[in-house]
């Protein structure tokens, strides 16, 4: 399994994850189920429902490469309308 390192930035505050997965789908899917609601500023329950239910339908159109980046992504979510970014990087490739 590859692993995968999540920088959330939202509402002035990074919050800082990995995620174990197989692809980098499944595992913004297991990063939105495993937000924290207690270590995110002003984000709550329906905050993370709102996150979860964006990123079930995610596709790779999703997300994107970061530019002369290798192995960055980020994409964007609007819970409850508010806005926050996710750069992803692959932190490690090792089973």
């Amino acid at each position: 399994m590859k692993l995968y390192t999540f920088l959330f930035d939202y509402k002035g505050g990074t919050y800082i994850s990995q995620q174990r997965s197989t692809s980098i789908l499944y595992a913004i899917r297991q990063w939105a189920s495993d937000l924290e609601i207690d270590a995110i500023a002003e984000f709550t329950a329906r905050h993370k429902e709102s996150v979860i239910e964006e990123t079930a339908g995610y596709t790779d159109d999703d997300y994107g490469a970061v530019d002369t980046l290798r192995n960055v992504w980020c994409f964007d979510v609007a819970p409850c309308g508010d806005f926050g970014i996710i750069h992803i990087v692959l932190t490690s490739s090792e089973s």
